[in-house]
Formats: C-alpha cells, sequence, structure tokens
C-alpha cells in the first residue's frame, strides 16, 4: 500500500513539473488553462475604475441608467464584482454599464441574450475571442477610457518651448559627438530635461502609456475583425471589418507611440527621452493631431 502511495505521489509530482514544462514552452497553453479556470467561475476583483466609462456614457444625466442609490441599496456592486470574469479592464468597464442601463427594447434584449448563450455554449468561439483580447489585460489598460471618451485636453501652452528646447538638447548632444564641447554643457541639458519630464510626470506618463495601449487596442481589433467570416451572426464582427479604414488612419497617427512600446525600441526611447525630450514631443505631436 506504502509502495502504491508513493508511485502516485511521484507520478502526480511529474504530470505537475510536465504541465509546468509545457505552460513554459507555449504560453498560449498557459492562458488558455488560466482561462478555463475561471470561467464560470466567481470572480476575485474589486472593480477598480470599472465605472469609468460608464461615467463618461451617462455623463449628468441618469435618464436610461440605474441610479447610484438603487444601485448601492440593491448591492449590485458586489454583485458585479462577483460576476466580473472579463478578460480585460476595458471588459469590466463595459459590463459595469452594461448592468447600469436600462433597455426597454425587446429586440435588443433578445440579441444581446442569444450572444450571451453563444459565447456561453460554444467555448472555440469564446476562447478564440479571449485570447486576442488577453493582450489588453494590463490594468493600465483602463485609462483608455479617459483617452476615448473623457474630456479633451487643453492643447499644452508651452508646447512651443518644448519643441525649442528638444532640438536645442539634440543640437547640444550633436555638438558634443562631432566636436570638442565639453560634455558638462550637455549634462546641464539632460538635468534640465530631467525636471521637465518629472513636472507633470504622472499626468504625463498616463497619458503617454494610454496612448500607446490605443495602437495594442487597434491592433486587437483587426484580430477581432478577421474573424467576421467565420461567425457571421455576431454583428460586432462584421463592424470591426466595416471600420478597418478608419483604424488605419488612427494607427498611422499613432505610429511612433507604437514603435517606442516594442520591446527593442523601448529602453531607446527611454534614453533619448532624457537625452532630448523625445517621448514629450511625440506627446505633444500626436495630442495636437486629435483634439
Amino acid at each position: 500500500m506504502s509502495v502504491l502511495t508513493n508511485g502516485g505521489s511521484i507520478l502526480a509530482v511529474a504530470k505537475a513539473y510536465w504541465s509546468f514544462l509545457l505552460d513554459c514552452l507555449s504560453p498560449k497553453r498557459k492562458l488558455l488553462r488560466k482561462l478555463r479556470i475561471r470561467w464560470g467561475a466567481p470572480s476575485d476583483k474589486n472593480g477598480f475604475m470599472a465605472s469609468r466609462y460608464f461615467d463618461f456614457a451617462h455623463g449628468a444625466s441618469f435618464h436610461g441608467w440605474v441610479d447610484d442609490k438603487t444601485w448601492r441599496d440593491l448591492e449590485f456592486q458586489e454583485i458585479f464584482c462577483r460576476m466580473d470574469n472579463t478578460v480585460t479592464p476595458v471588459g469590466s468597464q463595459v459590463l459595469f454599464s452594461r448592468l447600469r442601463e436600462y433597455v426597454a427594447d425587446s429586440e435588443v434584449l433578445a440579441q444581446r441574450y442569444a450572444i450571451y448563450m453563444q459565447m456561453a455554449s460554444n467555448e472555440v468561439l469564446r476562447e478564440a475571442l479571449q485570447l486576442p483580447l488577453s493582450k489588453l489585460s494590463d490594468e493600465s489598460n483602463a485609462d483608455l477610457a479617459d483617452i476615448l471618451f473623457g474630456e479633451r485636453r487643453e492643447r499644452s501652452p508651452n508646447r512651443a518651448f518644448i519643441r525649442a528646447w528638444s532640438l536645442l538638447s539634440l543640437t547640444s548632444l550633436a555638438l558634443l559627438m562631432f566636436s570638442k564641447l565639453s560634455p558638462w554643457w550637455w549634462l546641464v541639458a539632460v538635468f534640465i530635461n530631467v525636471g521637465m519630464i518629472f513636472r507633470d510626470a504622472s499626468r504625463e506618463h498616463r497619458e503617454s502609456e494610454a496612448m500607446k495601449h490605443c495602437g495594442t487596442l487597434l491592433n486587437v481589433a483587426d484580430e477581432l475583425a478577421k474573424m467576421h467570416a467565420l461567425y457571421p451572426s455576431l454583428p460586432q464582427l462584421t463592424q470591426l471589418q466595416d471600420e478597418a479604414p478608419q483604424r488605419a488612419v488612427v494607427r498611422k497617427a499613432l505610429f511612433w507611440f507604437g514603435l517606442s512600446k516594442v520591446p527593442p525600441f523601448s529602453l531607446a526611447f527611454a534614453v533619448l527621452n532624457f537625452a532630448f525630450l523625445i517621448d514629450l514631443m511625440i506627446s505633444v505631436g500626436t495630442i495636437e493631431r486629435f483634439f
């Protein structure tokens, strides 16, 4: 009996190590296992920033929406947190908004219910959607609602100075490399750059990161759009396919933001930011193009 018990323990350990090795070799397998464990299980999310999209969607009026008092009295927040097994923070925000929305149109409700049941019963379809969406799983993507639906940021009054100082810093670096200019002059410029970067570090960083995440959002939308032929019953996929030209225009405007997020270039952009404020320059230029 002891031999059988020890043998079973050894086999269980071997299977665990084998599963761990397969997960290391195949991140997709690891992600799928995680998604299958979470599907249908009570969620442990705390609802952080889940209301951001809703706050922008209903504005100052609660007409057509569940008001705050009713939401609190019926403990909908706890219900939401327990059922929120969405893959992304953006999904959490959409689910929160859906739960607070009054829908009187029976046809709309029937269409939504049919889609929900299709997701629940068709594991292949559900996981085909979850895999690309998982690229937006980072919590920082919750800030996308601020960029896309929040108040439009005013143009920086210092943008001309930022451009001029960035050019001066770049010129100082070039003189340092190709002349006998003392490096102390350039270090002074770097010191000033550091001060400018950290002056509005929190706001600038959040906006810059959110703009970078917009590039990932566009890529995920393209992946989902390719599925419209396989699943024509999902109108959302067809809509994404129809919106491909608009995404191409936005992606072009976000090119430098997207490039700065690619791992081989991200370190170089970080160094160049201290050298001549490249990240701040890209941020100012992109925001001006959109807003």
